[in-house]
């Protein structure tokens, strides 16, 4: 069996794990600048392990013996999900980054309700602000979308005292419910919430789910967090309200264009704060994903069905 690795985390620890695969077969590994080394052999591949490369249908096609794309994390909303099942080749995520995410969206919160980049940067210029900054305690978290990324959030969010509502139209509320956390509509969320953290999928349905209209929902003094994907957020209404003052802040590690662009107007606002999709990752969460993305591409070798295959 053929393993193409492309644009996966290459650090010893890592490599130590994916070794594990040449026991099952040839792997050979590509960076995304070694595209066309890695087109030639793709009609040998039969699993393809990737992180955010695009895998569209013409790449698809091209794969003549694939039979298996996996994917480090859990988001595939740059793999054409939908002509994989047509041709029969399986789709399947790797989950082991909700701690890191969840972690990174509280960070934001923190560093958002304390002024922490300007502090800093104020201090190194020896320059003094006198800006309140607000506590999380007994304030409302709004979670959009209650996977295992929102849980391990509402986890910490409940350590830190705040009150919690979730937004999730493809869950049980009356479990939720018996955990101490609200369910509530879109716009209910939008109009009470302090904070807004997303961690739903971007698909058709969420595209531009953070519209003008919704931005003109929240309070004055609300802070919207993104670790999910850039295009849930219309950055155009995000700039706009933020500039505005129609919300308080926003913290995002995700945008519509990646990498993250020099002149993205959001960048030129100081009650944002902008990473370039790289906070939620940590040694841990590389490990677990990449163990993770070994495990199935095993289980396809021994012929047996990988278990996070979502087509």
């Amino acid at each position: 069996m053929n393993f193409a690795v492309l644009d996966v985390d290459r650090r010893p620890e890592v490599m130590a794990i994916l070794r594990l695969l040449n026991e099952w077969g040839t792997v050979r590994y590509f960076s995304p600048d070694e595209e066309e080394a890695f087109i030639a052999w793709l009609p040998e591949v039969d699993v393809l392990l990737i992180r955010l490369y695009k895998v569209d249908e013409t790449l698809l096609l091209k794969g003549r013996k694939l039979k298996a794309v996996i994917k480090a994390g859990v988001g595939v909303d740059h793999i054409d999900v939908e002509a994989a099942t047509k041709m029969g080749i399986k789709v399947i995520i790797s989950p082991g980054n909700h701690i890191s995410v969840a972690e990174s969206a509280v960070l934001l919160m923190l560093a958002l309700s304390r002024h922490l980049i300007t502090l800093n940067k104020n201090v190194h210029a020896a320059e003094h602000m006198h800006a309140l900054g607000t506590e999380m305690y007994g304030k409302i978290l709004g979670l959009v979308g209650f996977g295992r990324i929102g849980r391990h959030v509402a986890r910490i969010a409940k350590g830190l005292g705040m009150k919690i509502n979730v937004y999730d139209p493809y869950i049980d509320s009356s479990k939720i419910n018996e955990i101490g956390i609200t369910c509530i509509d879109f716009k209910n969320m939008l109009k009470y919430s302090d904070y807004i953290s997303i961690h739903c999928p971007l698909t058709a349905g969420t595209r531009h789910l953070f519209s003008t209209e919704a931005f003109k929902l929240m309070k004055p003094s609300a802070f919207i967090i993104n670790t999910a994907r850039g295009a849930i957020i219309d950055e155009v209404a995000l700039y706009q309200a933020l500039k505005n003052c129609e919300i308080a802040g926003a913290g995002l590690d995700v945008f519509e264009q990646e990498p993250l662009q020099a002149d993205n107007p959001l960048l030129e606002l100081d009650n944002v704060i902008a990473t370039p999709h790289r906070l939620i990752q940590t040694k841990e969460s590389i490990m677990r994903q990449t163990q993770s993305m070994v495990d199935s591409a095993i289980l396809l070798a021994r012929g047996e069905p990988a278990p996070n295959a979502i087509n």
